[in-house]
């Protein structure tokens, strides 16, 4: 193989990768997504929260369950994740926020203790993201 045969097998390549790569991100973005809502479907409402005592506050911590789960009280919680995702000049950025106003509080505040809902979604989608990214690889170089 010529020089110039590698390089346009390998400008083929790299045409092929950059869709397949993005498409991938666009799966783990979703898959982000999907997971933060099922994070933000616990199942205490505020009256069994205050029988419990409530069990998140910063006085007399004792979550029932991984504090990053966040319990559905009116939904609107749930419901205020979006997804977003920009390619630009190659570099791909995804990223999945909650526009609810009380979002601000999941870093805890002075009576209520951190609700890591971002932190603890993560490590099951670096895991899936990875998987995703090698299949583009492989998808685009057959």
């Amino acid at each position: 193989m010529t020089p110039l045969e590698v390089s346009k097998k390998l400008n083929a390549i790299s045409n092929r990768i950059k869709p397949e790569v993005l498409k991938a991100e666009k799966s783990s973005n979703t898959f982000l997504l999907k997971s933060r809502i099922a994070l933000s479907s616990g199942p205490y409402k505020l009256r069994t929260l205050r029988r419990m005592g409530y069990p998140y506050a910063v006085r007399n911590p004792r979550p029932p369950m991984d504090p990053g789960i966040i319990n559905v009280q009116t939904g609107v919680f749930r419901r205020s994740w979006r997804k977003s995702i920009v390619s630009v000049g190659g570099n791909i950025t995804m990223k999945v926020y909650n526009i609810d106003p009380k979002s601000r509080y999941m870093a805890g505040t002075s009576v209520m203790i951190e609700r890591p809902v971002q932190r603890i979604a993560l490590k099951p989608v670096m895991k899936q993201r990875k998987i995703n990214l090698e299949h583009a690889i492989r998808t685009a170089l057959k």
